[in-house]
């Protein structure tokens, strides 16, 4: 009896080692946290079941309670991770900001993944920009999110503005409306929050910035040396000057995103949200010139 128990305990533990596990770490905050656990869940319980895979997802997720914000730390530690060639995780979920820094890296997936899947992303341009790169897919996008701007229903129904479409409208109703806040002694309110915090947000912020100073919607983003270039950096200054400050505008995204919660905020540069934005209108970012105006995608 003995003998019959240990051939079964040796064979069972047989058929354990043959599960492979793949290790998948992302960084994701707020609403996007409970996206990961969905993913996870349905490929371990459905789709691997389905399809006789004896593969198991082990989602390592880091997040704004067990990470710290304002920090590049993420993006850090995906490139310590691969700088050492570590074999501890196996799929990486990250910004597209990075697909260059990353893909030396990673693995060309058109090598290895069939052709009509390959097929879904390859004519779509956000899937190329975000992963394709020096003749390479190194990435395909998880979900798409992209940067909005969040304008105050409550102060612009009282003072009867609309949103604006260029960042002069911007900053001409910003200041309409914090100047008669203040004859009302309310000192508490934030012009606009730009979210250009210590982070690799930033740079999302900046090119899409810049993107808004095209000369038309056809041209490409003006180069950092250029005149251009030089016209919406002094065009920001005075944009920070009269609508936010040097604090503001390099806060973090959960400054911004209490700021909008607690309706202390006219106007916000933020990405896009799924509820809990029911006191502001969500609309494309402004430009320089209406109708030309940038929005990053990651």
């Amino acid at each position: 009896m003995k003998y019959r128990i240990f051939i079964f305990l040796i064979f069972h533990f047989i058929v354990l080692t043959k599960s492979i596990t793949i290790n998948l770490i992302v960084q994701s905050y707020f609403q996007y946290s409970g996206l990961y656990p969905i993913i996870i869940n349905d490929f371990n319980n459905r789709y691997a079941k389905e399809n006789n895979l004896d593969i198991n997802l082990q989602l390592h997720l880091f997040t704004e309670a067990n990470s710290t914000i304002g920090e590049d730390f993420y993006s850090s530690t995906v490139s310590t991770l691969l700088n050492r060639r570590t074999d501890k995780y196996d799929v990486f979920i990250y910004d597209p900001l990075f697909t260059r820094r990353y893909y030396p890296y990673f693995l060309d997936l058109q090598e290895y993944l069939p052709e009509d899947h390959m097929a879904m992303y390859t004519f779509t341009e956000e899937a190329r920009q975000s992963g394709y790169y020096n003749g390479k897919w190194v990435g395909l996008p998880v979900y798409v999110k992209y940067k909005l701007l969040y304008s105050n229903k409550m102060y612009l129904t009282k003072y009867e503005k609309d949103i604006p479409k260029t960042w002069d409208e911007l900053i001409e109703t910003t200041e309409y409306i914090m100047k008669r806040e203040h004859e009302e002694n309310n000192f508490d309110l934030v012009g606009y929050s730009g979210l250009m915090p210590k982070n690799d947000i930033t740079m999302c912020s900046i090119y899409e910035y810049l993107y808004s100073f095209r000369e038309t919607k056809d041209s490409p983003m003006p180069e950092f040396n250029s005149e251009r270039a030089v016209e919406a950096l002094e065009k920001f200054n005075i944009i920070k000057n009269a609508t936010s400050s040097n604090d503001i505008m390099t806060s973090d995204e959960l400054y911004a995103i209490t700021t909008m919660m607690m309706n202390k905020v006219i106007f916000s540069s933020f990405f896009d949200l799924t509820g809990g934005d029911d006191g502001y209108f969500a609309s494309e970012m402004p430009g320089e010139i209406e109708g030309i105006h940038g929005s990053c995608l990651t």
